[in-house]
């Protein structure tokens, strides 16, 4: 009876590592280095809340530049305003909206050159 036991055993550890060697090196997840473009938009506007939470708390517009180059490469300032488009719509708290609402103002008075029209 205690062979029984061993060999059930030993059944289910080399099944284990039978799987996890066919799943991590014979078929991988194909999805690799995906492009931000394709996470949904509530995602988008959690990331971009959480950047302009850190702002609030550094008030570093070039890190916030920087974080949000992310999302969109040539204007930091889309993501920023579709996350409050969004946020309204969510009913995000006027907390985190005037957290949006800041950033967004701080991105138009460093560099007024940013275009305040989303590009999703």
């Amino acid at each position: 009876m205690n062979n029984r036991y061993t060999l059930f055993g030993v059944t289910i550890v080399l099944g284990l590592i039978l799987s996890l060697y066919a799943v991590w090196v014979l078929i991988p997840a194909g999805a690799t280095d995906a492009s931000p473009a394709l996470l949904r938009q509530d995602f988008k506007a959690d990331y971009t809340l959480m950047v302009a939470e850190a702002f609030h708390a550094d008030q570093d517009v070039e890190r916030a530049m920087a974080a949000l180059a992310f999302l969109d490469e040539d204007n930091p300032l889309a993501p920023v305003v579709a996350a409050l488009e969004f946020g309204q719509k969510a009913s995000y708290s006027q907390q985190d909206i005037g957290y949006l609402a800041v950033l967004a103002e701080a991105l138009r008075s460093y560099d007024p050159s940013l275009d305040a029209t989303p590009t999703l």
